[in-house]
């Protein structure tokens, strides 16, 4: 391997760690966010007579954070696709017929 080879793959791969580094950061942040508001939900739904909204706010924004993580996991995955390249239908078809 060239030097030049040596060096850009040294380059990816100190890329790939830091936004491995921080997506983990943001997901483990958004996770957490879920955690807390969820507690609180428990936490208040377990009070008698507690009305609807004393926990539908932390309930709302635990789904926002879910959200978020979902959005965040579906941008991972889109980067571990391989892109998509255009298909000649026709020629498609006089293969397959």
């Amino acid at each position: 391997m060239s030097a030049d080879a040596a060096d850009a793959e040294r380059l990816w791969l100190e890329t790939l760690q830091l936004v491995t580094a921080r997506v983990a950061h943001e997901l483990k942040g958004a996770l957490n966010g879920v955690s807390v508001n969820l507690d609180v939900v428990r936490g208040r739904s377990e009070q008698p007579g507690q009305p609807a909204s004393a926990v539908a706010p932390f309930a709302v924004a635990a789904a926002t954070q879910l959200d978020a993580v979902i959005d965040m996991n579906e941008a991972l995955l889109a980067l571990g696709r391989r892109p998509r390249e255009p298909v000649d239908v026709a020629a498609v078809v006089r293969q397959v017929a």
